[in-house]
């Protein structure tokens, strides 16, 4: 009797396991809502302000200490998004690589990925204004060019546009907007599905030992 029980606890965790590692694998890469001003990107593990900045143009080397010195949500680590990927036809403007990259490539670009992928923009659409990503959650006060914090050289960086997807590589005393990232999530870690059920599993074979202790 007690090999039955424990050969069907057995079954029941590991198909547990199972189901809770591919429901881990398969999640779908998609904004969450993180409160009233910021949402979290699944993919990049960043964090957004849900509000597209100030609305204030500034040179690059003031929209890097504007970031810098955003406290939001108790956090004061924000910083100007990455642009790294920017391949094209020239060294002046360039049509973003997002467009024919594959989606991880285009990790390495967190403007271009929330253009391309968290908004579904396509190049030439206009992503401006306030718009609701692919999975509900709505950002605000998106405007069109955006200084990445990605640098060419000591005088230029990357501008991002959202009205279009492609991106210029301009001098830091060209006026654009900022709008603030920062690394991972803003809430604790949950523990991973898989790392719960072992627990169960563990208590559940506590509790079997036991209960078979107090037979004897």
């Amino acid at each position: 009797m007690g090999y039955q029980i424990r050969k069907s606890v057995t079954g029941w965790v590991m198909a547990l396991l199972m189901g809770g590692m591919g429901f881990a694998g398969g999640a779908n890469a998609i904004l969450l809502d993180r409160g009233p001003d910021m949402v979290y990107d699944t993919v990049l593990d960043i964090t957004w302000t849900r509000q597209a900045g100030d609305g204030v143009v500034r040179g690059f080397d003031s929209a890097n200490a504007w970031a810098a010195a955003l406290v939001l949500g108790g956090f004061d680590d924000w910083r100007l998004p990455y642009a790294s990927v920017a391949t094209g036809a020239g060294p002046t403007t360039t049509v973003f690589s997002c467009v024919t990259a594959t989606e991880m490539d285009c990790r390495d670009n967190e403007m271009g990925y929330m253009f391309y992928y968290n908004l579904d923009g396509d190049l030439g659409d206009d992503k401006t204004g306030n718009r609701t990503a692919v999975g509900g959650e709505i950002l605000t006060g998106i405007r069109s060019f955006y200084w990445s914090g990605t640098e060419l050289g000591s005088s230029s960086a990357w501008v991002f546009d959202f009205d279009g997807g492609s991106q210029c590589n301009c001098g830091h005393g060209v006026s654009s907007f900022a709008w603030a990232v920062r690394p991972g999530d803003v809430v604790a870690a949950a523990p991973e599905p898989a790392s719960l059920l072992l627990l169960g599993a563990g208590m559940l074979g506590l509790g079997w030992s036991r209960r078979r202790g107090r037979r004897r």
